[in-house]
């Protein structure tokens, strides 16, 4: 299985879970709520909720195979210059 599909349904999986997270009756529980500190709690919910599923997304995005690395191409040597 290549990392492309394992990738495709992991970021489908995140993004129910975003719109699920996302969606109204959730928000409802956090929208009639007080201030934590200065910052509304749904305000709060959002900036969290959006932070994570960003970090999330980097992390399934980035992820490498355990055990195998990464081959570089090699670099080709520039040929000799000859003077004319």
């Amino acid at each position: 299985m290549t990392s492309h599909e394992r990738t495709t349904p992991r970021l489908v999986a995140l993004a129910a879970l975003g719109s699920l997270l996302l969606n109204y009756p959730i928000l409802y529980l956090f929208g009639s709520h007080g201030l934590m500190g200065a910052i509304p709690v749904l305000y709060l919910y959002l900036l969290v909720t959006w932070g994570l599923l960003i970090l999330i997304t980097a992390l399934v995005l980035e992820a490498r195979p355990v055990g195998r690395s990464v081959k570089r191409p090699a670099v080709a040597k520039e040929a000799p210059r000859r003077n004319a």
